[in-house]
């Protein structure tokens, strides 16, 4: 069993490291992502806060469940991976057998990931955007840390519509999930829309798993952009491996076991 490192979490926020502050970028920095409009880029958060280990308790988790099934053909993607603190992460203590790859809309930022790691035999680093993101692919285990939001400039504002549209939330889930496995996991943590207002979210599973007492501090919003708060701590997914009609959604623990059912409004 993967045992998390301690210390770390999402009161570390703002993290020690803001690659895109020092370097000039701003919130269309890195470019399109192919289905989204030109003023939303492929990853929305334009600053690349970044630490080492900075979310053990769901990266613990994820390890663990697929534990078994690791192995050197297993992927594992770092979405908005940064200067590739969150890739040596995954690939050091929790996925080591595994296939790790950070993509990033920055060229600096997988410019600087590279220098300080480079591509490796396990490791890749890639410029993201909707084809890099398939030709990688697919995954067993995706994590969008912290980079499907807008912040700080979503706190406390009534809505977030002109700034970040729930429509581009749902395209870049949609990607996504396009790209992972059937039984694998995907992991949206920190991000200011709830993945089960989107469609793709129909055919997922929850892990709810103690030790995670919160997805993330950003504000949250509605499917209209208004500002709904929220105290959940839902931000691991597992795909379906059948395609299941209806809006149940199977609650999991962290062990992978069915605890219970939750039904969902169309």
């Amino acid at each position: 069993m993967t045992t998390p490192a301690s210390g770390a979490g999402w009161s570390d926020a703002p993290a020690a490291f803001d690659f895109a502050r020092d370097n000039g970028a701003t919130a269309s920095a890195g470019g399109d992502g192919g289905t989204a409009s030109s003023r939303f880029p492929a990853q929305v958060q334009p600053w690349r806060n970044t630490q080492f280990d900075r979310y053990p308790e769901i990266f613990g988790v994820v390890s663990n469940l697929t534990l078994a099934r690791q192995d050197a053909a297993f992927k594992v993607l770092s979405y908005g991976c940064s200067t590739g603190e969150e890739v040596r992460t995954l690939a050091e203590r929790y996925f080591h057998r595994c296939r790790i790859i950070g993509l990033d809309v920055s060229e600096a930022a997988i410019a600087a990931a590279r220098e300080r790691g480079g591509d490796t035999a396990n490791v890749l680093y890639d410029i993201s955007d909707d084809q890099t993101l398939t030709a990688h692919g697919p995954y067993d285990a995706i994590f969008a840390m912290s980079v499907l939001c807008r912040w700080p400039e979503s706190k406390d504002r009534a809505s977030i519509r002109e700034l970040f549209p729930f429509e581009h939330f749902a395209e870049r889930v949609a990607a996504l999930d396009q790209a992972l496995r059937p039984g694998g996991f995907l992991v949206v943590a920190n991000a200011n829309y709830n993945f089960f207002d989107t469609v793709s979210s129909r055919n997922y599973d929850v892990v709810l798993a103690a030790r995670i007492a919160s997805n993330g501090y950003v504000s949250h919003f509605d499917r209209l952009g208004q500002a709904a708060p929220s105290a959940a701590s839902d931000c691991i997914y597992r795909k379906r491996e059948e395609t299941k009609s209806g809006r149940v959604i199977r609650v999991l623990d962290e062990a992978g076991r069915q605890v219970g059912c939750i039904g969902l409004s169309p």
